[in-house]
């Protein structure tokens, strides 16, 4: 089993990625892994809420998980193992404190992609889930190394993000004509473009995108660029130094130095002298190409790795603000299924109502043909009264509890 020194060297030599990485959420012997803003509940057949707090350090967003349901999330992390590393998933205990029901599941060698979690809910409670917990908020990924490497075709079958599990969740709701278009247009979207997000095929790694991420990546993809063409040139022995610069530097100044000292593979890797700031003459590079080639390739490996980084970020931040279009506190189908539970009472509550108010007019019926005073009619009109409150107080608990059960 993996030690967190091995999760970081495995990182480290490419045999695994963990996006984003997170210092905080590796433990002695394992990854803790989050959920993203995706709730569905496998009961309802819809996107449960995402309720947000405001607290003094920023908001926290999360999720009531309702009683006797099992709701489906997706991971916060993009996994990639190569063929030689396998996984199993093991719960927190502090969710299962809560009274969640156990996660128990595998992660195959060459997956590639975030992924699907169930979480059972056996209580007859909601049960609260913070979706922005630091060190992550549902599982620990327990790795270890194969004995021997996986090789052929078909290592596994799961692809899209495991949606295809998701995508049998997905109902009409019979009898609500009017939310089928949002159901049906739900099911579109992640079968299309939040499978292949899940699963890493957009084009979040783009220059173009102009957001808090797009500075740095210019600048980033700028130095990668260069030292791929400078590493095409040392091995093709073609590269010269100017007389009017000097001697070469892989990095050229200070801020490029900065630039890689903040990306995460950098800082990760401590057993790797990168000698920044060195520089080469013309008989150095000669003396040395190999060596030279091999530490730019590492400078290359580690910008590549924070742009995979800063990549997810934007996919991430994609999913949720989509997502929330469908899960918002004022959506839809949300609000039209509360307002179906309060009909659904109301009309329990009269058929109650006039059940026991028939049974009260045939007793009073009865009770004129027996030639009662008008004081005993009035008294019998009174019972009746009573009964129909009966009645709506019955239809009342009845929708009370139906709405704890749900």
């Amino acid at each position: 089993m993996f030690s967190r020194d091995d999760i970081k060297k495995a990182i480290c030599e490419g045999h695994l990625k963990i996006f984003p990485y997170d210092e905080r959420n590796i433990t002695g012997a394992g990854y803790n892994l989050s959920t993203m803003n995706f709730a569905f509940s496998i009961r309802k057949h819809i996107l449960l809420k995402i309720n947000v707090e405001t607290l003094e350090n920023g908001n926290i967003h999360y999720v009531n998980i309702p009683p006797n349901d099992t709701v489906l999330f997706f991971s916060k992390e993009y996994i990639e193992t190569d063929n030689e590393i396998a996984g199993i998933f093991m719960s927190k205990v502090a969710r299962v404190c809560q009274g969640l029901g156990n996660i128990s599941t595998t992660l195959d060698p060459m997956w590639k992609g975030q992924l699907i979690i169930s979480v059972n809910n056996p209580t007859g409670k909601h049960i609260r889930l913070d979706l922005d917990r630091e060190h992550g908020n549902i599982f620990t990924l327990l790795l270890f190394r194969l004995e021997t490497p996986v090789t052929g075709e078909h290592v596994h079958d799961n692809n899209k993000g495991r949606c295809d599990l998701l995508i049998d969740h997905f109902k009409r709701n019979k009898g609500v004509f009017f939310l089928n278009k949002k159901y049906l247009d739900l099911k579109e979207f992640v079968i299309d473009e939040f499978a292949n997000s899940l699963n890493g095929y957009d084009n979040f790694r783009n220059e173009d995108i102009e957001d808090c991420y797009t500075e740095r990546m210019r600048k980033l993809c700028y130095i990668e660029d260069r030292i791929k063409k400078h590493v095409v040139l040392f091995r093709e022995g073609r590269y010269t130094v100017d007389a009017d610069i000097g001697n070469y530097k892989i990095l050229y100044n200070s801020e490029e130095e900065k630039e890689i000292k903040s990306c995460k593979l950098y800082n990760m890797d401590k057993n790797t002298n990168y000698w920044l700031g060195k520089e080469y003459s013309l008989q150095d590079i000669r003396n040395q190409k190999k060596e030279l080639i091999q530490l730019m390739e590492s400078y290359i490996r580690i910008i590549d790795y924070e742009l995979d980084i800063i990549r997810h970020d934007r996919r991430i931040l994609w999913q949720n603000t989509e997502i929330a279009k469908y899960a918002k506190e004022n959506n839809r189908a949300y609000t039209c299924r509360k307002v179906l539970d309060i009909i659904v009472g109301v009309i329990i509550a009269i058929g109650v109502a006039c059940l026991a108010h028939w049974f009260s007019f045939l007793v009073f019926k009865k009770l004129l043909s027996l030639g009662l005073s008008n004081k005993d009619i009035y008294i019998n009109i009174l019972s009746a009264g009573c009964s129909l409150i009966v009645g709506i107080i019955s239809g009342i608990v009845l929708l009370l509890i139906e709405k704890k059960r749900r």
